[in-house]
């Protein structure tokens, strides 16, 4: 039987980010053969190759398809590219896949002055392909999809302190939330009152910059929230997974 991402077209998505990135420095042959693929398969494309904090040579691109695809297949494509050429490499590590929500990994790329080698990059085309609010909706609710759950966070996050500048305990972020679906309409990101608490949670611990949270921090969030959500979310890497 079809997985239900394969069966449900609606988790299908025309932009994404990519990393490659071997066990050694990957080879002009192979950023070569990726600008090849970007210009025969795709829409839209920014691709830049840099050297990592390690020194190794690595690629990330933006790839925007004509007609929506699944993330796998690009993952499977890459991924076995990747173990074949370069001995010793993991898939899951040497190929990353993200879908693309908003422009801010590229605007980074673009000041932090990696090695451009293909740009076809159209901004005003290109945040098209996004995912909508119904499908980020749809998304948060799926298994490890922490990168999509992140980005919704950061958006409640700027909308809260917009709306209360004072108040930032986690009865004010409930009160928040609830206000944002109920009163204003929004889209409802939350399926059932445990997963808008859950969130509630990352708002409180992000807004107040809470690291390290206590003991009763801890055993608060867990009869809260269901399991003990006590740490502060964390932005996730253009590598992230999905």
């Amino acid at each position: 039987m079809a997985s239900p991402e394969k069966a449900n077209p609606e988790f299908r998505f025309r932009a994404f980010l990519v990393t490659l990135s071997p066990k050694v420095d990957i080879t002009d042959h192979d950023v070569s053969a990726f600008v090849k693929y970007c210009k025969k398969k795709c829409q839209d494309a920014f691709v830049v190759v840099e050297l990592g904090d390690n020194g190794k040579r690595h690629l990330h691109a933006c790839v925007c398809f004509h007609v929506p695809v699944e993330k796998r297949n690009i993952f499977d494509y890459w991924a076995k590219n990747m173990v074949k050429s370069y001995p010793g490499s993991i898939g899951r590590f040497a190929c990353k896949v993200t879908i693309q929500h908003d422009h801010k990994w590229y605007d980074e790329y673009l000041r932090k002055g990696g090695e451009i080698v293909y740009d076809s990059y159209d901004r005003d085309r290109v945040c098209q392909y996004f995912p909508s609010e119904e499908q980020q909706a749809q998304l948060i609710e799926r298994k490890g999809v922490r990168e999509i759950r992140v980005h919704i966070a950061d958006q409640l996050l700027s909308e809260w302190c917009d709306h209360e500048p004072v108040e930032t305990s986690y009865e004010d972020a409930i009160r928040f939330l609830n206000y944002r679906q109920h009163v204003l309409k929004k889209t409802p990101y939350f399926v059932d009152d445990r997963k808008m608490q859950q969130m509630a949670w990352f708002l409180y611990m992000h807004r107040n910059e809470i690291v390290e949270p206590t003991v009763d921090d801890r055993n608060f969030a867990a009869r809260k929230t269901g399991n003990c959500v006590g740490e502060r979310y964390t932005t996730g890497s253009v590598g992230g997974t999905i």
